[in-house]
Formats: structure tokens, C-alpha cells, sequence
């Protein structure tokens, strides 16, 4: 690669591979000799040591600090390649430094290799090197010459047996120290590769720069280049498909928009070895030719670790093509984490394209979210429609989601900006762009009379009396339709601690259910505390491991599990999922609908009935 682009250690892999394709292991050689930059740092400069490709290894050093311990660390690369004994032995390249020689032969007598050959600073490598020949070539006579003859001749005994292989024993950092220092070191114990395993995870984590062209793929005229190979942009475009085929499932008016706006730049071995400059500008050019003034960036591994940059091209781009805006995402794969750390990454490239001079002048609400999973389920969108239009409002944009570049840059003209779900975080994220409500969307009857009340008077409209008679009488109609059944029912909650369930508690109690227990178990990495304010008045637990908490619900025998179906099984109960829809009171109708239609089927299905006796 040229110096400051690409990766010499993919190099040192991709010659390997081309090594075998051309048939490398078929030439009739007595001996293939491979001369490898020496600090082993990387896989790819290791891979010379594999032993598919060297019967034996000899490390060349000096008596100089940094060339040792980069001798240290080959010992150590090499034990990562199995127990076999390998290392050739150590061969001493004289610098002219201070007790050079003793200084070396401590460090192989404490690592268990010998010197084998010691070649010394002479002025005759430079003179041969001025004629471009080798000092064995100009200079037969010399010692140095004889030098590397016994080299040669210690080679050769690999092949006839009488050389004898050894096994490496690598100084800790420590003691390598004190050895180079003057201060005596044991011999070093000897070691075996480690077997390593990983703390156990509850669910697997996706990549930074998943999650950030998840995050950009909702706005929908906005097109995306997945900087990195081929296969990350599949996975990327799947993940965009498969939620798209989510939400149609989920919602009960399909509406999401099918989207196309993820190209990549289809990185091959080539670009990970000489750098992916040219590949990047390709295609972001083939997307201005076809029209688009704003693109978004968003790397991967492969050209985060090769160190592509980025900005450079950003510049002569934007250089060449006035009013082309090219928005960077460095995402670079998991390097940067997982997928929500790439989430943010984007949010916060979206929010710095809103135009901070627009003036709030619509009777609308921005909704903001992390994701809008939740929200697209079911009725939510129309739901939360219909209440705000109860008090003269309506939905502005969706930040960000099915939303437009041109949209989020002026989505300041809309007057009120309210979280789905609050997220602190992602509140901090607008903070000098958007003045953000206090309170979240609402979720269930009291949520929402306390939501619209406080909208309806910061936008001073008249109409919230006569919202709250609706609301309340929508509510009540509903609690006295489903009493009749839901009263004196015993009712369980076994969720995950970041579920908000208040506002079911709330219209089931109404309904004359009662709640019996509300147990919690972690779910993925979150340590999001459960909330609740129904703490003082029903049975909670937190935190408990689900077979545990299965075993108290089978104490408590009640006629319904909500949450989780492994632990309503386990105890032996009916089960009831979350619901999938969340907001505003028309969810709290919705759900003693749901509720009562579970209790009033038969526990038993009617075929079973039918099944003839064995």
C-alpha cells in the first residue's frame, strides 16, 4: 500500500492466498524463505509463522530495547499457532550498543532460544548495497560472508535432523524490562495457549454501522453509501427490508413506504490492501450524476481499519460539485460499538441539518423516538391523530422517521415537539434545536387527559372541555362494557423491566380485575430500572431470574399471565401478550376488549374434543 492508505496486513493475507492459487506448495524447492517485517502487531504480519506456511522460525534482533521486545512479541504470536517446537533460533543483527551481545544472550537463555548467528555492523553491506548486489556476491572472502554460510549450513540441518527446533517461553512486559535493564530473570515458566470465554450475553449486539443506516433509511430522499464490502451492504439493505416487512405486519392499516436508498461501495481485497478512495468516489459521484445533493456517508470495518480518509474526499467532491452536501457517518463497523451507539451517530448528523432560523408557526406536533418500533404497531399513528385533532393539533413530521430531508430541515415551523417514549439521551441530542415537552406521548385514560389538558393550554385552544366529556366517556363505556367479565379476575404481570405497564394496570383495575402480582426480568444489556407507580398497592419484584419468577405465579394461581409465555406455561396459566398498541386512551378500550376475548375462550380448544379415544 502506499504509506498512510490501505492495510500491509491484509496485504501479507491476500499474497498468501495468491501464493496458493498460483500453486506455491507444488514448487520443487529445497527451501522457501519468507523475510517479514518483524513487530508482530496484526494477524495479517503473523501470518508468515502459521504453520501451514513455515516448518521454522528465526527471529533476527539487535541489542536494542524496542527490536527486543518486538523479538518478545514474535515468541508470543507464535504460541498462537500451536506447541509444536518452530523457533529456529534467534539471529543477532549488531547495532555497536552497549553489552549488545550479553544483553541479547540473557533475553534467548530466558525465552529458551539460542543465538545462532551473530553478523556485525561492517561497512561492507553498505558498499554492496551501493552495487545492488548481496555481500556474499562481492565479498565471498569475507568474515561476514562465512557468517552467513553457517547460517545456511544451520538451515540445512532442519533437513538431514540434526538441527534441533525449540519452544518459544516469551517474557511478560515486566520482566522483559528488567532483563533489558541489566537485572536477572528467571527462566520464564512455560506457557499454553488460553482458552478464552466471553461473559456470557443476553442477545447479540449488531454493528455501529447497521444501526446508522437503519437510523438514515428513514428519511426517505435521502441516499445512503455503505462504505465497505459488498456483504455489509447486504445485511444492511436486509435490515431495512425486514422492518419494512415488520410494520406491514404489525400495523392494521399497512402504510409504511417501501424504500430503495441504500448503494454501497462493493470494497474488494484489493481496495482493503491499497485503500478504498477510488471506490468511495465512484460512487458518490454515479449518485450526484443521477441527480441527488445530499448523501450520506457510512463506514465500516474494512475501511475504518484501513484508515480511508474520508474527509479528503468529502472535500474535493463538494469542491468540484457547488451545493452538494456530503454528511459523514463514522460509523466504522463494531470499532465504534453496537448498533445503537451508529443510531446516535446518525441522529446527531440529522439534527445538525435542522435550520435553526425557522420560527414556529403550524399547529403541529413533531414526534421523536429512538426507532418508532413501538409506535408503528397497530392503531397508534391514528390514534394519536385523533386526540390531538380533538384539540385543534395534528402530527407535523416524525423525527425520524418516513420523513424527508427537506422536512427535518424545517421542522422547527411546527409549535410543539413531544418524545414517543422519553429518552433522555436522545432529548440532550436536540437540546438548542427543538424545545421538547416534558411529557411523552400519552399511555392509557389518566395519561391522557393530564397530556391534552397541559397541550390545549399552551396552544390556547378552547376545545379541551370538550375533549375531556369524550375521552371520559369512551373510558367508561368501556370499563362498564368489560366489568362483567374481568371482575374479581386475578391478573399477573411478568415483563421485562423496561415495559411500561401502568396504564393496564390502570383500565383492568377499573375494570374490577385484580392485580395479584407484577414481576420483572432483565432483557439484553439495559439497566433501565422498572417503574411504576402502582408500587405501594400491588406485589412487585424486580430483577428475578424467569423461573423463579414462574414458580411464585403458580403459587398465586391466577387466571392470567401477561407478558411472557414461557413463565404463563410454567405456572400453568392462561397467557396474554403485551399489547402491541400503546397510546393514548383508545389503547386502555382497545385492551379490555382484548383481555375479556382470552377469558372467554375456552381454556381447552373444541377439537380436542373431537379426537377419537385411544
Amino acid at each position: 500500500p502506499r504509506p498512510g492508505i490501505g492495510c500491509a496486513g491484509r496485504g501479507i493475507l491476500t499474497t498468501f492466498d495468491v501464493l496458493g492459487k498460483l500453486g506455491i506448495d507444488d514448487v520443487d524447492t529445497d527451501f522457501t524463505v519468507y523475510d517479514v517485517l518483524g513487530d508482530v502487531v496484526c494477524g495479517g504480519f503473523a501470518v508468515p509463522m502459521r504453520q501451514e506456511h513455515t516448518d521454522a522460525v528465526y527471529v533476527v534482533t539487535s541489542g536494542e530495547y524496542m527490536a527486543i521486545y518486538a523479538a518478545n512479541n514474535i515468541f508470543k504470536g507464535m504460541l498462537n499457532f500451536g506447541t509444536k517446537p518452530r523457533a529456529g533460533g534467534i539471529i543477532l543483527n549488531e547495532r555497536g550498543v552497549i553489552d549488545e551481545k550479553n544483553t541479547v544472550s540473557r533475553f534467548a537463555e530466558a525465552v529458551g532460544v539460542p543465538v545462532i548467528a551473530s553478523i556485525p555492523r561492517d561497512g561492507l553491506f553498505q558498499k554492496a548495497e551501493a552495487e545492488g548486489r548481496t555481500l556474499c556476491e562481492l565479498f565471498p572472502d569475507s568474515d561476514c560472508a562465512e557468517r552467513f554460510r553457517d547460517l545456511a549450513r544451520d538451515i540445512e540441518g532442519l533437513i538431514s535432523g540434526e538441527k534441533k527446533l525449540y519452544l518459544p517461553r516469551p517474557l511478560e512486559d515486566g520482566d522483559l524490562e528488567q532483563l533489558i535493564f541489566g537485572k536477572s530473570v528467571s527462566a520464564a515458566a512455560e506457557k499454553t495457549r488460553k482458552c478464552f470465554s466471553p461473559p456470557r450475553q443476553n442477545g447479540i449486539s449488531s454493528c455501529a454501522s447497521r444501526g446508522a443506516v437503519y437510523q438514515a433509511g428513514r428519511v426517505m430522499d435521502l441516499p445512503i453509501i455503505v462504505h465497505g464490502p459488498a456483504a455489509c451492504g447486504y445485511v444492511m439493505s436486509h435490515t431495512q427490508d425486514n422492518h419494512y416487512l415488520s410494520e406491514m405486519a404489525e400495523s392494521v392499516r399497512p402504510g409504511a413506504i417501501l424504500r430503495n436508498n441504500i448503494w454501497c461501495t462493493d470494497m474488494t481485497d484489493g481496495d482493503s490492501i491499497f485503500g478504498g478512495r477510488d471506490a468511495l468516489k465512484r460512487t458518490i459521484l454515479e449518485r450526484i450524476n443521477e441527480g441527488s445533493r445530499t448523501v450520506m456517508i457510512i463506514t465500516t470495518c474494512v475501511s475504518g481499519m484501513i484508515g480511508d480518509d474520508i474527509n479528503r474526499v468529502i472535500e474535493e467532491i463538494e469542491t468540484l460539485h457547488p451545493g452538494v452536501k456530503l454528511i459523514y457517518v463514522a460509523a466504522d463497523g463494531n470499532l465504534s460499538g453496537d448498533s445503537d451507539a451508529g443510531r446516535i451517530a446518525t441522529g446527531k448528523a440529522l439534527i445538525g441539518m435542522i435550520d435553526e432560523k425557522i420560527e414556529p408557526s403550524e399547529n403541529k406536533v413533531n414526534l421523536i423516538d429512538p426507532t418508532f418500533m413501538q409506535f408503528n404497531r397497530g392503531r397508534n399513528m391514528e390514534w394519536v391523530r385523533a386526540i390531538l385533532r380533538k384539540i385543534d393539533l395534528d402530527i407535523g413530521n416524525r423525527l425520524f422517521e418516513e420523513c424527508t430531508l427537506e422536512g427535518i430541515r424545517v421542522c422547527r415551523r411546527n409549535r410543539f415537539n413531544v418524545m414517543v417514549t422519553d429518552d433522555p439521551e436522545l432529548r440532550g441530542m436536540f437540546s438548542g434545536k427543538l424545545d421538547i415537552e416534558d411529557m411523552a406521548l400519552p399511555q392509557g385514560y389518566a395519561d391522557t387527559l393530564e397530556w391534552l389538558k397541559i397541550l390545549s393550554e399552551k396552544c390556547g385552544s378552547g376545545s379541551f372541555g370538550e375533549a375531556k366529556s369524550c375521552i371520559e366517556k369512551e373510558y367508561r363505556d368501556a370499563v362498564s362494557k368489560y366489568s362483567g367479565y374481568l371482575g374479581g379476575k386475578r391478573i399477573a404481570f411478568a415483563v421485562s423491566s423496561f415495559f411500561n405497564i401502568d396504564w393496564m394496570i390502570e383500565c383492568l383495575s377499573d375494570a374490577g380485575a385484580e392485580i395479584c402480582g407484577v414481576y420483572t426480568f432483565r432483557m439484553g444489556r439495559s439497566g433501565k430500572r422498572f417503574a411504576t407507580r402502582y408500587r405501594d398497592r400491588i406485589r412487585t419484584a424486580e430483577g428475578m431470574a424467569v423461573n423463579d419468577i414462574a414458580s411464585l405465579i403458580k403459587e398465586l394461581k391466577p387466571e392470567l399471565v401477561i407478558g411472557n409465555s414461557y413463565i404463563a406455561r410454567a405456572a400453568g396459566c392462561r397467557f396474554a401478550p403485551n399489547p402491541a398498541e400503546s397510546y393514548t386512551h383508545y389503547a386502555s378500550v382497545s385492551y379490555l376488549e382484548f383481555i375479556t376475548n382470552i377469558l372467554r375462550v375456552p381454556e381447552s380448544p373444541g377439537w380436542e374434543k373431537w379426537r377419537l379415544p385411544q
